[in-house]
């Protein structure tokens, strides 16, 4: 897994993998949303976007993004959705809607799920409506996808886990 703030952009690209049928990546979120200069560290631009857009094989089936978010835990349900934000931001979300969604492009495609990772110590205290509020928001963030029927959006929360569990996985 890598972090999204310490990723070489420029050195991943899936252009090679023509057989690639299932894509999934997992990109551990940060709270912070903006780091001092100082001691910021390399610029790692629109990684996932890079990485998504070279994709070339013809077999694409599907692609899982998770959101790791089971870290952060001094924020509330919007704070989650802004550091989800953030990263959509970053990763240029609209060319990445209107790329995965091109019938042209990818026509054995099915779906893209988005997959929110919470832990037990994610503040998700205001039941299930979270879940309704943050899926419609990345339905207006990924249109295109939406309207073919392509977006999956899913919650987890792993309850059960204890801290040292949380470490492991």
């Amino acid at each position: 897994m890598y972090n999204a703030a310490t990723l070489p952009s420029s050195s991943l690209t899936l252009a090679p993998c023509a057989k690639l049928q299932t894509l999934y990546v997992c990109c551990c979120l940060s709270q912070q949303l903006e780091i001092p200069s100082a001691a910021k560290p390399l610029d790692a631009g629109p990684w996932l976007h890079n990485l998504i857009t070279s994709i070339s094989s013809a077999g694409l089936m599907g692609v899982v993004i998770d959101l790791d978010v089971r870290h952060i835990v001094d924020t509330d349900v919007s704070g989650l959705v802004n550091v989800s934000r953030f990263f959509w931001n970053q990763q240029r979300y609209t060319e990445l809607d209107e790329f995965l969604a091109d019938p042209s492009r990818f026509k054995a495609l099915k779906a893209v799920a988005i997959r929110l990772l919470c832990g037990h110590r994610t503040p998700l205290h205001v039941g299930d409506s979270w879940r309704m509020s943050v899926s419609e928001r990345f339905m207006s963030m990924f249109p295109k996808l939406y309207s073919r029927g392509m977006l999956l959006y899913v919650a987890f929360s792993w309850l059960s886990y204890g801290a040292d569990e949380d470490q492991q996985r």
